[in-house]
Parts: C-alpha cells; structure tokens; sequence
C-alpha cells in the first residue's frame, strides 16, 4: 500500500483516496513529491522546505510518498501520483538508472523537476542539483588543510558506490588530495546513506587501517556514524569531514559546534526558495 502524506493549509493529514480526489477538485495544482528514503535527513529537510514554500499559495496541495530506498516501490509511488492527477512531479531518485523510464513517462503528461541526482537523458523540465565535482574538492582541500602535509589513511563513505554524482563527488575530492604524495585514500565503503550502515562498515574495517587519520562521508548522518565506529575503537586522533551543512539537530553545522566533525560542506537540498508558484 502506498504511503501519502497530503497538506493543507499547513496542516498534515493521512489521507485515503477519496480525499485525494477532493483535494484534487478543489486545488488549482496538485503536486506529488517522490522521495527515495525518509531516513535520511538530507530528504526530510528537503520535504519540509518543499512544503514551507507551498504554504504561501492557497491554492497548491502537496502529496508525499517514501520510497523506503527501494526503486521498484518509488516507480510504484510514481505510478500511483500520475493516477490521482499531479500537476506537477518532483522526485529524488533512487536510483537514477532505474528510475528513469518512469521519469520519462510522467515527463510526456506534466511537468517533472528532478532534485538530487540527475536522470539519463533529458526527458524532464528541470534538474535541481549541486555541483559535486566542486563539493568534492572543497572537502579534499578542506582535507588536505586539516592533515597539514602529515603522512595519513583516508577511509571514504559513499552514499550509493554505482551513483554519477557519487562517482563525481569522489573524483574531485580525490583529484585535490592526491597532490599531497604524503596522503593516501585507502579504502571505499558503501553506507548507502545511512547512520548505522556507515557506523558499521567502519567498526568492521577499522582493525585493517590502523593509521587511518581522516574520513570523508558523503553525508553527516555517515559522518556521524564514522564518529560512532571510531568512538568505540576509542581512537581520538581521526578527523572526520561530511557533506550537507544541514542546520538541523544533528546536522552539519550542529555536529560541527559540539565538535563531533571537523567539517561539513554544504549541499543545498535545492527545494526552498527555487520552488515557487505564481
């Protein structure tokens, strides 16, 4: 069964098909939101910048669905906005591969605006994303100042091993630090964007990497897991970096004031103040 959240007027409802339909009937646009995983804080930031812009027209109703970081269950999620009449579909995908047959398929209808991670081709209205190659060298120098030319281990997290903009975050990040003969990245983990995941991937290889002295996680939730993993080692001498600068409880700026990361590179979520209806 499909999971849908629809707002009105700032307020928050589970809805039934029915009502959906009434919503339908009485909003001038009807907007789907298709999130691949509302575990991860970066896609829960996102929503609510979605709906915070949303609020200021009377005449816009939002639905949201969770993916729950399954491809199959978000074209599912898809499938079932286009049957109740969006006017409008923004997604963050998955999996970009994958999700790009149902992308195109919404995009002959109606609008699409694709937050996030890009989709193959150009079947879609706008794409909303940040420029990777860029946030991955600002951390590799922001990495490099930190070690300050000290022979040292570098662990990297990825979010999602296959991904572009993965692929692009690691190479800018890895073209700034290899300058340095004295810096090595010795191992990749995967922590498919998830606190825990990435806190136990790193407890697991940390034994292997004794002169780890820096982790790069491609998002302060793998960040604060990598702190977790080596807090538990009880190794105090590894810096750890992560990406989204989210201002949340536990975000980047927060993890950051109490000293948890040694830095945090911002990504906007790309859905506030871009968003809007006229």
């Amino acid at each position: 069964m499909i999971a849908l959240l629809i707002v009105f007027a700032g307020s928050v409802l589970f809805e039934s098909t029915s009502r959906i339909k009434q919503a339908k009937a009485e909003a001038n646009f009807l907007i789907g939101i298709s999130q691949p995983n509302l575990n991860e804080p970066r896609q829960i930031v996102m929503n609510n910048e979605i709906r915070k812009e949303a609020e200021k027209h009377s005449n816009v109703k939002l639905i949201f669905t969770d993916a729950a970081e399954n491809s199959e269950k978000q074209i599912h999620d898809v499938q079932k906005l286009m049957e109740y009449g969006i006017d409008l579909l923004i997604i963050s995908l998955n999996d970009s591969e994958k999700l790009t047959p149902i992308v195109k398929e919404a995009y002959k209808t109606i609008p699409v605006i694709v937050l996030g991670r890009g989709v193959t081709g150009y079947d879609y209205t706008m794409f909303i994303g940040s420029d990777n190659l860029s946030i991955g060298k600002i951390a590799g120098k922001l990495a490099s100042d930190l070690l300050a030319g000290t022979a040292a281990e570098i662990v990297e997290i990825k979010g999602a091993m296959s991904s572009t903009s993965e692929e692009e975050t690691s190479r800018g990040f890895r073209d700034y630090v290899t300058r340095s003969p004295s810096i090595q990245i010795k191992q990749e983990i995967d922590g498919s964007w998830q606190r825990d995941k990435a806190e136990d991937e790193l407890k697991r290889i940390l034994p292997f990497y004794p002169e780890v002295r820096l982790v790069f996680a491609h998002s302060d939730a793998m960040a604060l897991g990598a702190y977790r993993a080596i807090t538990s080692w009880g190794l105090s001498n590894v810096q750890i970096i992560g990406i989204d600068g989210l201002d949340t409880v536990n975000g980047g700026f927060d993890l950051v004031k109490q000293k948890i990361l040694s830095g945090s590179v911002t990504s906007p979520t790309g859905a506030g103040n871009r968003f809007s209806m006229r």
